[in-house]
């Protein structure tokens, strides 16, 4: 359980106190990671009476309460579902039913996917199938929670939750794109999970945060799917590197969270790259004659669905010194 990673990480002298997550300027290190997802879990388990072995979905677009929530719902013992925060009516029902989660734990930020439509169907007392049944309930993460999160008492569930996970096991639901016919909820084992958590930190091979000059990994892919999920934010945790998070991809922002972070490692996918290459250059405040588009200490790109016409006008326009492109 990757939970224990985390605990592991901020119970040691040499991790504690180093950097894990960045998001919009503002950073977590590994205990103050450690010490948020215990509250999450508290609240979880106090409020909601989240057990062991439940399914329980999340619909949220990339912040750092989707990393919390994720990993609250590990340290329980939980699987978590991952919806896609553009889905809304039928394909957005038929996910949540999919999972077969008692509780949608949801983003403000996409509060309008919820329509009645949706409301109507999620608290039917015959949405869920099976033996449990029931309705599936709804709690928006208001921005007040994290003000909040003080009053909810830290809980780390007890070891006998997270005990005798094997491999084959299964560590989360992460749903197809839905491109042919509605999107189906894929299951990641703890072997596939680690195995992809591992795979990128050793063929990039990825500076920890306990290094001279340690990486930042960048992605502002959804976390929704397994390209930010398992090879961006499982790396990291698996391998400690810092996780640098994007709310989502804009080329307005892309280069200013880049530079601002002193990323060193940008994740893509598919036509990323080509919008990126595609966007006009930003001219230097500070000298109106020079762009920025090589003000950066990004050292290599990794991802995978670029096309050939790009690769080589990417790398030199951007001076990015290294491609690492999967299939």
């Amino acid at each position: 359980n990757a939970f224990c990673v985390l605990e592991e990480y901020a119970q040691s002298n040499k991790t504690a106190d180093k950097t894990f997550l960045v998001y919009q300027s503002r950073s977590w290190t590994f205990k103050q990671t450690y010490e948020k997802v215990l509250r999450y879990a508290g609240w979880l388990h106090n409020t909601y009476n989240v057990k062991c072995g439940e399914i329980i979905a999340i619909d949220f677009m990339n912040c750092p309460q989707f990393i919390f929530l994720a990993l609250a719902l590990w340290s329980l013992g939980t699987l978590p579902a991952f919806i896609n925060y553009n889905l809304t009516s039928t394909p957005l029902i038929h996910s949540v039913r999919l999972s077969t989660a008692r509780l949608l734990v949801v983003d403000p930020e996409v509060r309008s996917a919820i329509s009645p439509e949706v409301l109507s169907a999620l608290t039917s007392p015959t949405f869920r199938s099976g033996i449990s049944g029931g309705p599936t309930e709804l709690v928006f993460l208001e921005k007040d929670f994290e003000t909040s999160l003080s009053y909810h008492p830290a809980y780390r569930a007890p070891d006998e939750v997270r005990s005798g996970t094997t491999a084959k096991d299964r560590a989360v639901l992460i749903y197809t794109s839905g491109t042919t016919g509605l999107p189906k909820p894929a299951i990641f084992s703890w072997g596939r999970l680690v195995m992809g958590g591992t795979l990128g930190s050793n063929w990039l091979d990825l500076r920890p945060c306990t290094s001279p000059k340690p990486d930042r990994f960048y992605t502002c892919m959804p976390l929704y799917h397994s390209s930010a999920f398992i090879l961006g934010f499982c790396t990291c945790l698996l391998q400690s590197n810092t996780l640098v998070l994007g709310h989502c991809f804009s080329t307005k922002t892309f280069w200013h969270d880049v530079r601002e972070s002193n990323t060193t490692v940008i994740q893509y996918v598919g036509e990323t790259l080509r919008y990126l290459l595609a966007a006009p250059s930003i001219a230097d405040p500070a000298n109106p004659g020079r762009n920025l588009d090589k003000d950066h200490n990004v050292r290599v790109a990794f991802g995978n669905g670029l096309r050939s016409d790009v690769w080589d006008k990417f790398k030199q326009r951007f001076g990015i010194e290294t491609i690492a492109e999967l299939y």
